[in-house]
């Protein structure tokens, strides 16, 4: 899925099923504004019309004069599109579970990732988005128990130590070392090195070293599931 810090009118529309049928830019020297035709809308997408600011003229014609949106500001508006792509993604993640554990018990005769608790997270994150810090580190501790310590057995990991090295593999469990401050207890020099790398996962995912919106902690956690299932792809790949 696209998402970033900005988003195009065009883009925005398309993805809030708002079909534009011709569009022009005019300017007058300081806005420009961006005119559109587009017909049969719906009373939902008249309504994000009106949220948005764009002007309703006559003849299915509308005009707004503002070319970009910024994404934290209109979150609201966004919230449905990005709740379609945060399900998708749990349906993709489940079915890759499911399928590894399936080629894992034939080779094993045991699974490689204990799934007891995936309905109950399923239910609890389905279709909900993590807007605030706390939802967010809810998510990643609840991620981090499906993936990680799933296929963790006796204090110790199960699954190859070649899938430990993945990029998602590590982006979880640094994100997940922040949200419970482990580092303090691991001296000076730990601390700092993980903090670094904390800030390196961060400005990958979002462009900056820290979240600091509704918008940064939707964004890592859409880009997470995304990362999980190609981690879970590779991991399938190579049973």
């Amino acid at each position: 899925m696209n998402i970033s810090q900005e988003y195009e009118i065009e883009d925005l529309l398309n993805d809030l099923g708002i079909e534009v049928e011709d569009s022009a830019r005019i300017s007058d020297g300081e806005i420009t504004y961006f005119i559109f035709s587009s017909s049969n809308l719906e009373s939902e997408q008249e309504d994000l019309i009106e949220i948005l600011n764009i002007d309703k003229l006559k003849y299915g014609l509308y005009c707004s004069n503002k070319t970009n949106y910024v994404s934290n500001e209109i979150l609201h508006v966004l919230e449905p599109v990005y709740i379609i792509s945060e399900q998708k993604l749990w349906e993709e993640m489940i079915k890759n579970l499911q399928l590894i554990n399936q080629k894992y018990y034939l080779k094993t005769e045991y699974h490689l990732f204990e799934l007891n608790q995936l309905l109950l997270i399923l239910i609890k994150w389905n279709g909900k988005l993590a807007t605030y810090e706390s939802d967010f580190n809810d998510f990643i501790n609840d991620l981090n128990r499906i993936i990680r310590l799933s296929c963790k057995y006796h204090g110790k990991f199960i699954i190859d130590e070649s899938y430990m090295n993945h990029p998602f593999w590590g982006e979880l469990a640094t994100i997940r070392n922040k949200t419970f401050h482990h580092s303090t207890e691991e001296g000076y020099k730990k601390a700092v090195k993980l903090i670094k790398r904390q800030e390196e996962v961060f400005k990958q995912l979002i462009g900056k070293e820290h979240p600091d919106s509704n918008f940064d902690f939707v964004t890592i956690q859409i880009k997470l599931l995304e990362h999980c299932n190609i981690f879970l792809n590779d991991v399938m790949g190579a049973i």
